[in-house]
């Protein structure tokens, strides 16, 4: 069952970078 677990990853990443991508915004756009 790899397709759960990379279907999860996905949605977890998607999660965590909506998050990162709200506050630390100049950040993120300076270490790119």
């Amino acid at each position: 069952k790899p397709s759960t677990s990379i279907l999860k990853t996905t949605k977890n990443d998607d999660s965590s970078e909506s998050e990162d991508d709200t506050k630390p915004k100049k950040i993120k756009t300076c270490i790119k």
